[in-house]
């Protein structure tokens, strides 16, 4: 009997090659989680195929509100 090997899973997203980034990890609360989650969903849903992950979506969130306090700190 021949055994198969299992592939594994396709990356979701690939990691950053050409931008230097640095590892983050934290712990959030679970009522923090849920609207992560929620953001989620709603991204997926708004954008079809397009992989979000709960790192993408961080980096989205943390983008977008650094942006806007910039703008309100010039």
């Amino acid at each position: 009997m021949t055994m198969r090997k299992q592939k594994k899973p396709e990356p979701q997203e690939p990691p950053p090659t050409s931008v230097s980034s640095t590892l983050i990890a934290f712990r959030i609360q679970a009522d923090l989680l849920e609207k992560l989650e929620r953001f989620i969903r709603k991204m997926k849903r708004d954008n079809p195929g397009l992989p979000i992950t709960r790192a993408s979506a961080i980096r989205m969130i943390v983008t977008k509100f650094l942006e806007k306090t910039d703008k309100i700190g010039q």
